[in-house]
């Protein structure tokens, strides 16, 4: 079972009719590989999805997609480390030498003013401590008043709902479920909400189109 791709060189791939809900999967050369198990909640369902999917046979028949072995994947998530550590000692190294460099002294301006600053008295200096010491209250208050407010709760998302792929039909095998792709029918509810004169006349037997659209409704059922 393929588990593991990567994409040819210079080339975007994209793949219909992997996900459940039928979306194009687009996989490009910027990713070293793509592990197409993680775009399931299972391995069962992504071995089941991944077998019926007929996009992904013809890309790697043809080339545009390359399965790639565990060991390969090894490799490739080792030389990404690599690659990451290098960046983090050349920010290290940038941060020693910035902290290195002389820091300047201050010019003879500032130390002549800082020697003609008067010197406060002692009811001013008081008065000062004072206020230093209201405005720390202060603060302290304003910090235990925004510990008691109570974070607020993120409202969960709703699901997003999802559709049952036409293979779901007795019948309908991978060949037929892309014909009906192709006429804008890609899921079960949707065959269900199709007339079967519709299927008829885009080239289905019409006993075999009744019979499915049947199917469809009473698997809704």
């Amino acid at each position: 079972m393929v588990r593991y791709v990567k994409v040819q060189s210079n080339c975007v791939v994209t793949v219909q009719g992997l996900i459940d809900d039928n979306r194009a999967s687009t996989f490009d050369e910027s990713q070293p590989f793509y592990d197409l198990y993680k775009l399931f909640p299972t391995e069962a369902i992504a071995e089941d999805r991944i077998a019926t999917c007929l996009d992904i046979e013809r890309n790697l028949e043809a080339g545009w997609l390359i399965e790639v072995s565990p060991e390969e994947i090894a490799s490739i998530k080792g030389e990404v480390i690599e690659e990451e550590v290098e960046e983090v000692i050349e920010e290290e190294i940038e941060e020693a030498l910035a902290e290195e460099e002389p820091q300047e002294e201050p010019g003879e301006e500032i130390l002549e003013e800082t020697l003609e600053e008067p010197v406060v008295g002692e009811e001013e200096a008081e008065w000062e401590e004072e206020i230093e010491e209201g405005d720390t209250l202060a603060e302290e208050e304003v910090e235990e008043e925004e510990e008691k407010v109570e974070p607020e709760v993120e409202e969960e998302a709703e699901p997003e709902p999802t559709f049952a792929p036409l293979t779901m039909i007795s019948g309908i095998g991978p060949k037929t479920a892309e014909q009906l792709e192709s006429i804008g029918i890609r899921s079960v509810e949707e065959l269900a909400a199709t007339n079967a004169r519709d299927l008829s006349e885009a080239g289905f037997d019409a006993e075999a189109a009744a019979e499915y659209v049947m199917k469809a409704k009473e698997y809704l059922a």
